[in-house]
Parts: structure tokens; sequence; C-alpha cells
């Protein structure tokens, strides 16, 4: 990267890291060592661009001397604010740089110039001391000063940048005033990063130990957070617990909910699913509590949302939807649509079960008006992610997929990790319900963007995508002790332990299954109303089906039974286990009620057909079939032998081991169906 590929460079700094121990051999390969990127330049390349300056005239070497402080770019402009000499005799000694290929104008700029390569600038800046450096710094901040004057918000980059470098010998202020324009700016454009290296800079540079500079330190801390969480960094949470300290320490209880808010995934609102945060809930309990009369309801709108989302993996449906559902109602009589959006969005969050389509359908065409009206990326994404999920669920796939396709429309405009891991799991939650040939690659990747961005839960949400792929190729029992450990680790989401009990069934353990099975019946078969309900219903009914289980089929029938005509979707973009009138169908059939099974299957396979959830088609056919086995009545034979057909022919093309081996089995019930009715 210093060398930029120049041959006449680059023998020396790879003598430089080899003999300085920089890099060292790791098998075949060369690594370098942790803290060791910041080398200086050889002397060899010194020596070397040294003797082409030493050929120049002395005023030359001032003047890129002057320029190496400016930056690897310099404009004539500037040079003549800080050189003290004529124009022309700049322009003479910047002709005699470029005769020596040292310097070179800006294509398509008037009168800027750039080192032809950093190397050449950088040994003109080692060669000042670091106190004559910093006095030259800010000769040039102040001639910037005096150059945009007229142009209020001009070169703020350069600005911050050589103000920066002043620290050491002035008041600070200019440069931490103007690092908080640039990191501004940098949020403006999507820069994250950049926006989180100039934060960082203004708290280097911030020495005020008075209220006033813990003030400034506390909002400069509260902003660098909020940088390094967009920009996916995962300790962003490190500057927000300090930004919460200074905050109690100055009793300062705006800033303190400020600080809190900071903790939210980008886009807002989805709690890590890893584990129910009890400390973060209780710190948003602290800001909200801390709010007075006077505070403004723009905060205590967004701090009651996103409570309610902290909220989400917890057993309190009621307490989610009553504090979304008042962050909703402030933000509109704020008049804020941007805290209007966050509120329906963070409402959608908290009510996202079964039971609640139609008013998730109603939020979300909302939040897509407003995002229209506003022009904000985030809340268009937004808007569609969650649309997307209702859709879905409502078995529009039509118009979900239009969402889908908006989702990755948006997501460079974004520039989020968190946006792109998100999309990239709804795209593979598709290929996995619809059993393309690239799924497991699909997911693999969707895994690998939520690994690098940091994302707490990506491990998990990676294994139960796989868990579907595994299923279906009747390798489920690679899987039984990584599930095991969820259970164990994560105890706040049951949907565990019901795929545990549907794992053991799927791989011919029904003792462990009819264990496991009893162990949820002694809990009361508690299953919390959050978005992981389709995970645990879709098991527990497979369970109920081939255990014989009446009791858990009992107690699961009639919840399921209302929203028999949706689609079941586990998050937004997690796993769809297509339509939930399957399950119900399996339930119906355990508890003999052969007529409304009958009506549910046929209602599955029509809305499977219609998502093109093809392996689940598979799934309703056999347990269709299975139920007109049982059902034995006059006119079924004909039926079973087609649902058969069908659905082998389907698993086959698919490769799915697990249910050719369950229709083979059903084949030989038919026939000892058949041997004992004298068919």
């Amino acid at each position: 990267q210093e060398t930029e590929g120049s041959p006449l460079f680059i023998a020396e700094p790879l003598r430089n890291l080899s003999e300085s121990g920089a890099v060292f051999r790791q098998g075949d390969r060369w690594a370098l060592r942790a803290g060791s990127r910041d080398l200086g330049i050889p002397q060899g390349v010194k020596e070397t661009i040294g003797r082409r300056l030493l050929r120049l005239t002395e005023s030359t070497n001032k003047i890129l001397s002057l320029a190496s402080v400016i930056g690897r770019e310099f404009d004539l402009a500037l040079l003549e604010q800080i050189a003290e000499m004529p124009e022309d005799a700049i322009l003479d000694t910047i002709d005699e740089a470029k005769a020596a290929a040292l310097v070179a104008e800006v294509g398509g700029e008037v009168e800027r110039y750039a080192f032809t390569h950093a190397l050449v600038r950088a040994t003109l800046y080692d060669e000042i001391s670091p106190a004559r450096r910093a006095r030259m710094h800010r000769r040039v901040g102040a001639a910037l000063e005096r150059l945009t004057e007229t142009r209020p918000g001009q070169r703020v980059d350069e600005l911050a940048r050589h103000w920066m470098a002043a620290t050491t010998i002035g008041d600070s202020s200019k440069a931490i005033a103007y690092a908080r324009q640039a990191a501004e700016r940098a949020l403006a454009g999507l820069a994250f990063e950049e926006a989180a290296k100039y934060y960082e800079q203004s708290l280097a540079a911030l020495q005020h130990h008075d209220r006033g500079g813990d003030l400034l330190r506390c909002d400069l801390t509260i902003a660098l957070s909020d940088a390094q969480r967009r920009a996916g960094e995962a300790d962003y949470r490190r500057a927000m617990t300090e930004a919460v300290t200074i905050a109690r320490s100055l009793g300062d209880s705006r800033r303190l909910a400020m600080a809190v808010l900071v903790s939210a995934r980008p886009g807002g609102t989805m709690a890590n699913a890893a584990v129910v945060d009890q400390e973060l809930i209780a710190l948003f309990e602290e800001a909200l509590a801390g709010l007075r009369d006077e505070d403004d309801d723009v905060l205590r709108a967004k701090i009651l949302a996103q409570l309610s989302a902290e909220l989400l993996y917890t057993d309190e449906f009621d307490r989610r939807h009553r504090l979304s559902g008042e962050a909703v109602a402030i933000a509109r009589r704020s008049g804020d649509q941007s805290v209007l959006a966050f509120a329906l969005y963070a409402h959608a969050v908290a009510i996202n079960v079964p039971t609640s389509l139609a008013e998730r359908l109603a939020l979300t065409a909302e939040m897509e008006a407003l995002g229209e009206r506003s022009g904000s990326i985030e809340t268009r994404w937004n808007a569609a992610y969650h649309r997307f999920g209702a859709l879905l669920e409502s078995g529009d796939i039509v118009r979900a997929e239009q969402m889908l396709a908006r989702l990755r429309e948006l997501i460079p405009k974004l520039r989020q990790p968190y946006f792109n891991w998100a999309t990239s799991l709804a795209c593979s939650m598709l290929c996995v319900m619809r059993g393309a040939p690239d799924a497991e690659q699909q997911v693999s990747a969707a895994f690998e963007l939520g690994r690098a961005g940091g994302q707490p839960d990506a491990n998990m949400v990676h294994l139960a995508q796989l868990f579907v792929i595994r299923r279906d190729q009747g390798r489920y029992g690679e899987l039984v002790e990584p599930l095991r450990q969820f259970v164990q680790a994560q105890p706040h989401l049951p949907v565990w332990g019901a795929t545990l009990a549907g794992l053991y069934c799927e791989t011919d353990q029904l003792d462990q299954a009819r264990a496991q099975a009893a162990m949820l019946a002694a809990n009361g078969f508690h299953l919390p109303v959050d978005w992981t309900w389709p995970s645990a219903v879709m098991s527990l009914a497979q369970v109920a089906s081939d255990l014989g289980d009446r009791t858990l089929a009992e107690h699961f029938y009639p919840q399921l039974q209302k929203v028999a005509g949706q689609v079941g979707v586990t998050g937004i973009g997690l796993v769809c286990y297509g339509s939930l009138a399957l399950p119900c169908g399996l339930l119906a059939a355990c508890l003999r009620r052969w007529d409304e099974a009958d009506r549910y299957f046929g209602e599955a396979e029509a809305m499977n057909e219609r998502i093109g959830a093809r392996p689940y088609l598979v799934r309703t056919r056999r347990a269709w079939a299975a139920m007109l086995i049982d059902r034995n009545a006059p006119g079924d034979g004909a039926r079973i032998v087609a649902l058969m057909a069908a659905a082998s022919g389907t698993a086959v093309e698919f490769g799915m081991q697990r249910e050719i081996v369950r229709l083979d089995r059903l084949s030989e019930r038919m026939s000892t169906s058949q041997r004992a009715t004298g068919i």
C-alpha cells in the first residue's frame, strides 16, 4: 500500500519488514505481526528520494516541504497564503518539481497538484521537526479558514486534520469543532467508519475536566458509539457504557436516555435473541424513569419504543404491546415523521406474532408511505423488511418478493453491515423454503456476513436455517448436540426444547421425544408469545402426530386454528415453514377429527403450491395420505395413491431423504391395511 507497487521503492520496505521482524513465516505464507503497521520510511527509500531532492533549488525544497504539510494533494491558493513568496516564484518551483517528476497536476483541477508518490510526501514531512510541524499545521489551518470564510462548511476534513495536528501547541477547541463537523458530514454521506475516526480524534483532543468538558465528552462519546454501531463494530457498547457513566455522574437524565438509545442495532429495534439482557432492560427503565415532564416527547417515544423491543424475548407481550403503542401515540402527537417511523417499526417488532398479522400489515403500509414521503432510506428499508415478512405470512408471495427486491436495491445506499446481513437472511430463507439447489451456500453466505459484522446471534440464526436443510437431507442427527446446547444455554427460548423434541422424532428416537414432550407438558406447554412461536408449533405438531400425543394436540390445536390460513414465518427473514394449515391438519388427525384434517391439508396444499414451498408440499401430501390411511373411508384409496406418488416424485427430485423414508414406511402401512381389509 505504501509503495503503490513502484519497483523503485518496493525492495527497501520489504527488506525493512523482514529485518525488523514485522513479518514472519507462517507455513508457506508471510504474516504481519500485530502493531507492526507503522514502521516508518526505510532509510534506503529516504536516501533515494533525498538524492532527487538535493538536485532541486532551495526555494523548491521549501515549497515542497510546505506542500507536504498540506497533504498528498495541495492547491496554489493555499500555498500562496502560507509560503510568503510571490506567485510567480511559487509557480517556478512547482515547474521544477514537475520536471523532476516529484509532483504532477491533478487531472481536471485548476491550479491543484499532487505528489507523484506518497513516499515522496512522507519523506519531506518526516524531515520537519514535530514542533515545527504543529506550527505549520496551525498556519495552514488559519489560511484555510480565510479561504473558506465566505463558504462555510467547505474543506471541513482538511480543517479538522490541520487543527487536530496543531493541538500540541494550542487550544484544542477548534480541532474538536472541525472534527465534529467532519464527522457529521461523514455520517450524512454514510461513511460511518470515517465518522467514528473523527469522533475518536475529538475525544483524544478533549483536555477539559470541568463540567463543560464532561458535557462535551458525553456528547462525543454518544456520537462515537452510534457511528461505531452503524459501522458494524462489535464493541460499540463500550463507548455507550462510558457515556452512560458520564451522564449519571452529571445527573443528566436527557443525556443518559440518549446514551442508552445507541445500544440498539442499526435501524433500531431488533434485540439480541441469544440472551434476555436484563441489565440493558433495567438501563432503559432507569432512563425512562429519569425523563422529566419538560423533556421532549421525541426522546420519550424513542425510549419507550426501544424498551418494548428489548422485551421481545420475555413473556411480557402485553407490556410490549402497551409500551410500543404508547410510543406510537406520542410520536403522532409530536408530528416528527422520523420518530413516528421508528415507533411504528418498534411496534411491529413488539407485536410480531401470527395473531397480529392484520395489524402488522396496516403498520407496515403506513411505514412504507412514511418512507416514500420522507425519502429516508433507512425508513424505506425498515418498512420493506417488515412488510416482506407480513406479506409472506399472508401468502402474498408476489408482493413479498417485490419487497425483497426493494431491500436488495437499498442495501448499497445504506452501507451498514446489519442491513446487508438481514437482507441476506431473508433471501436465504426463501431459498430454503423452496428447496433451491444453492440454499446451503446462501445460508452460509448470510452467516459469514453476520459473523463479519459482529452480529451476536449470527450463529444461532445460521443453525436455525441449517436445521431445515439437514432435516430434508436426513442428516438431522448431526445437530442433536448443538441443539441440546441451545436448550441449556437459552432457557428464555423454549422453542429450542420444542425443536429438540421434533429432532428426536425425525431421527426415530421416540423415547427421547416422549421425555422431551413430557418436560414441556410439566411446564404447561408454555411457549412465550413471540416470533419463535411458528417454529415451536411446527415441531410440536409433528411430535404429536408421531407419538399419538392427544394431550399435546388438544393444547395447541385451538391456537393453530386461529391462524391456519397463514404462512408460518419465524422472525421476519429467518425460517419459513409454509402453510400453518399443515400443523393444524396434523393435530386434527391426531385428534381423529378426520373431516377437519382433510380440509386443513387441502388448504395447506393450495397455499404451499401458491408460494412455491415445494418441500412443504411433500410433507403436506405425505401427512395427508397418512391421515387418509388412518381414516380408511370409502374412496380414499385412489387419493392416497395420488398423494403419495406426487410426494415421492418431489422428494426424490429434492433429495429429501427423511421424507423418502417416511413415504416408504407409509407404503408398508398402506399395504398392511389393504391386506387386513382383503383389498
